[in-house]
């Protein structure tokens, strides 16, 4: 039977590294490496009927973000939804306005903000394994305790030096970070 605490395993590679390979073959690479390391000899990668990835027949459940020059995978032995992105992207306003609540808006003080609540927002719309602009509108956020405002889902939020990753769980459990390199998943691209 597989065990996990909550795990991040996330790769930061330069794009001259892995050229030739698009951000689904390394995303697929690394949760090949992810499930050798947990030493199963027989999986079926399976959809949800709105596309989230599943492992049947296993306890196994993750999530998966990739954005220019990184991947991440959060699992864990409950539901997870994960998200991360490059500090430096700058969401369109609009987009925010269509995505946020009042209260939630409220709380954006700038870019840095901004960017936050989208990862946290994503990566609750991946826990649920809805259509991303089906269920944003629907997830209100409390900024400041990083769960919903109905306290079902509980958020965490890990910022590296250039990312900002988020999960989103029914429970409040903390994350290890387990840092890859290339040369760690190369056999599986």
């Amino acid at each position: 039977m597989w065990y996990y605490n909550n795990m991040i395993y996330y790769l930061n590679y330069g794009e001259e590294q892995l050229s030739g390979y698009n951000e689904r073959d390394i995303s697929q690479a690394l949760l090949k490496f992810i499930i050798d390391e947990k030493q199963v000899d027989h999986y079926l990668i399976k959809k949800e009927k709105f596309g989230k990835p599943f492992i049947e027949g296993h306890p196994f459940h993750f999530s998966i973000s990739h954005t220019h020059g990184f991947c991440g995978i959060a699992v864990s032995d409950s539901r997870i939804g994960f998200d991360a992105e490059q500090k430096d992207r700058k969401l369109n306003n609009s987009l925010l306005k269509r995505i946020c609540t009042r209260d939630e808006l409220n709380c954006i003080r700038g870019d840095e903000d901004a960017l936050r609540l989208w990862v946290l927002k994503e990566a609750c719309v991946k826990f649920t394994g809805r259509g991303i602009m089906q269920i944003l509108e629907g997830i209100e956020l409390d900024y400041g305790t990083l769960s919903s405002k109905d306290g079902r889902l509980k958020c965490h939020m890990i910022e590296l030096d250039h990312i900002v990753m988020a999960t989103c769980q029914e429970t409040d459990y903390s994350h290890e970070l387990s840092i890859l390199t290339v040369k760690d998943i190369e056999r599986y691209l």
